[in-house]
C-alpha cells in the first residue's frame, strides 16, 4: 500500500518558517524544467526532482506538495506521461494556492 500522508505539514518545522517565499520560487522554477523534461519524455529527471521534492517538502511546510510529489515519482517510473502531466498541473494550482496564503499573511 503506498503510503501517503494524509496529515500532511502545512506549517513549516521551527527555523525554516521564513523561507517560503524562496521554496516558492524554486519549486515554479523546477516546475518550468518538469514541463521540459516531460516534453523530452526524460522521466529519469522528473524522478529525481520529485523524489526530491518528497524528502524536503513537508519540513518547510508543503505537506501536499509532498503527496504531490510521491505520486509524480511512481508516474514518471511507469513512464505515465498525461499522469505526470496531471501532477503537473496540481503542484501548479497547490504552489499558486500557497504563494496567495502567502501574501495575506504578509498583508
Amino acid at each position: 500500500m503506498q503510503k501517503t500522508s494524509s496529515n500532511s505539514q502545512e506549517t513549516p518545522s521551527p527555523g525554516l518558517e521564513g523561507f517560503a517565499e524562496e521554496f516558492l520560487k524554486n519549486r515554479f522554477e523546477e516546475i518550468n524544467e518538469l514541463k521540459n523534461f516531460l516534453a523530452l519524455r526524460d522521466f529519469d529527471s522528473i524522478k529525481t526532482i520529485a523524489h526530491k521534492w518528497k524528502g524536503f517538502s513537508a519540513p518547510y511546510g508543503f505537506g501536499k506538495l509532498e503527496d504531490i510529489s510521491t505520486k509524480l515519482e511512481q508516474d514518471a517510473e511507469n513512464h505515465l506521461t498525461s499522469a505526470c502531466e496531471n501532477q503537473l498541473l496540481n503542484a501548479t494550482k497547490y504552489l499558486d494556492q500557497k504563494t496567495e496564503e502567502l501574501k495575506t499573511t504578509q498583508a
